[in-house]
């Protein structure tokens, strides 16, 4: 049988090397369609590994991040038509992950058994004031029966946010963190405008987002111990 940092290592290597295909396919235009067969591997190598390295809110969250990668795929194909049902599908996989990661970060907060304090208010102003951004300059640009959707998304992944911020712990505040600038550049460049690089610009934070909070989870800290 493996060991912890075993399985750790072996997640990581795995992880970075489908990360780096997928890149490479965006960039060398690999695959004839715009359907990336990388895209969802490295979050379900994390998925895999997560059912024996965390928490089980943080493993149901590692799924919903492969699925949502894998639906953000289909998007690009004939079966998307002119539909927005995959964008749907991939928005709500990505809002059910962050609803499982709040639970454990909100978990973490209760087992601790500290009031949220003066702390926990200030930790409020980030997440709000990204809302309300959103609000300002993405929402005018999305269809009226989506823009509900992405209003709900939106809050839901403020809320993951600010739970991260009372951790008080650098991976999971760098991990939220990637997350939002992910997702805020992702509805930008869906809604707003076309943005240059796109491809890196959204997937390096994410990256780096879902491989923190799974490497946090997992009971690393930012010094490296347990």
């Amino acid at each position: 049988n493996m060991t912890k940092d075993t399985k750790l290592r072996l997640a990581t290597g795995l992880f970075a090397v489908f990360a780096v295909l997928y890149f490479l396919a965006s960039a060398f235009r690999i695959f004839p369609t715009e359907f990336n067969w990388f895209k969802a591997v490295p979050l379900t190598v994390l998925a895999i590994f997560s059912l024996r390295l965390l928490p089980w809110q943080m493993s149901v969250a590692m799924f919903c991040a492969a699925a949502g990668d894998f639906f953000g795929e289909m998007k690009y194909t004939d079966l998307a038509g002119e539909s927005d049902l995959f964008f749907i599908l991939q928005m709500g996989a990505f809002a059910a992950g962050h609803v499982f990661i709040l639970l454990w970060l909100l978990s973490l907060a209760r087992n601790r058994k500290k009031r949220v304090g003066l702390y926990g208010l200030l930790a409020m102003i980030p997440p709000v004031a990204v809302v309300f951004a959103g609000v300002y300059w993405i929402i005018p640009h999305v269809s009226s029966p989506l823009c509900w959707g992405v209003m709900g998304y939106m809050v839901i992944i403020a809320l993951m946010w600010w739970a991260a911020l009372l951790q008080k712990d650098l991976l999971y505040i760098a991990g939220a963190c990637f997350f939002v600038l992910s997702d805020f550049i992702l509805a930008w460049n869906l809604f707003v405008n076309d943005l240059p690089a796109s491809t890196y610009l959204i997937m390096v934070p994410y990256f780096l987002a879902e491989y923190l909070l799974f490497i946090r989870s997992a009971g690393i800290t930012p010094a490296g111990n347990r």
